[in-house]
């Protein structure tokens, strides 16, 4: 499915400078993506598995490229020139590719995410009910929670609740500084909650350029659906989300 991609990177590492042979008489042909072996085994550290694949090494490869672009190197230099934002959006599909197998299969998506996702739903529950609710972070009237963590906690909750979207031309991407939203909701008048789940994150180029981000240029922000709850609105009703987010820790 992805050996276009695949291809196209193999071809930004292995272009050789104006009058430099890539291989030849003395030269060593460079070794292709396609040759690196495939293996799986127990995880390590904070690993469930140890998954060693192509794909897995051009995914590290791309998202590099992404570093490069988004800390403003010389596009001379991204990708040794041969990198602009078009290609950087195609070669990221490789990283997205390999976190849909690494973090966002469904049992490992659980296994690193339950923990995690019912202290967040905990915390909502405390501000639902207004009293204190055991594993809750927050404090009864707290309106804010703010949990700082990585890309895998991100994917890993997303493939639990199997949540997908589409920011910046990008699907399902998890760039520096991108967020998971889930804000809880109560109309005046009305008892009952209701949840929105938002995907928030900078666009490549606000990254590269080093914008500086406001309520007049803010990140990119996107409704997120949430499978077996979500409404025509996009929101949820605090029960029907409570069941997703258990039935996604189970």
């Amino acid at each position: 499915m992805y050996r276009a991609q695949l291809e196209t990177l193999e071809d930004v590492l292995h272009s050789c400078n104006p009058g430099q042979a890539c291989s030849g008489e003395g030269v060593p042909a460079p070794k292709s993506i396609f040759d690196i072996p495939s293996s799986i085994g127990p995880g390590k550290g904070g690993h469930l598995v140890e998954l060693r694949t192509p794909l897995g090494t051009a995914a590290t490869m791309s998202e590099n490229l992404l570093l490069e672009y988004a800390e403003g190197m010389n596009s001379a230099n991204v990708g040794w020139g041969r990198v602009d934002i078009h290609k950087l959006r195609y070669l990221l599909q490789l990283h997205t590719a390999n976190v849909d197998i690494a973090q966002r299969t469904s049992y490992i998506a659980r296994a690193q995410a339950s923990n995690l996702l019912s202290h967040i739903l905990q915390s909502m529950e405390q501000a639902v009910v207004a009293r204190p609710v055991a594993g809750a972070l927050t404090k009864p009237g707290d309106r804010l929670l703010i949990l700082a963590g990585h890309d895998t906690n991100i994917a890993a909750i997303a493939g639990s609740l199997d949540l997908s979207w589409l920011i910046d031309g990008r699907r399902d991407d998890t760039p520096p500084g991108g967020a998971l939203v889930f804000e809880l909701w109560k109309q005046h008048g009305r008892e009952e909650y209701s949840v929105r789940a938002h995907y928030m994150a900078q666009t490549l180029d606000q990254m590269r350029n080093a914008t500086p981000l406001s309520l007049a240029n803010p990140p990119e922000r996107v409704l997120v659906f949430v499978p077996g709850c979500s409404r025509a609105d996009a929101s949820c009703s605090w029960d029907t989300f409570k069941e997703a987010v258990q039935a996604g820790t189970k």
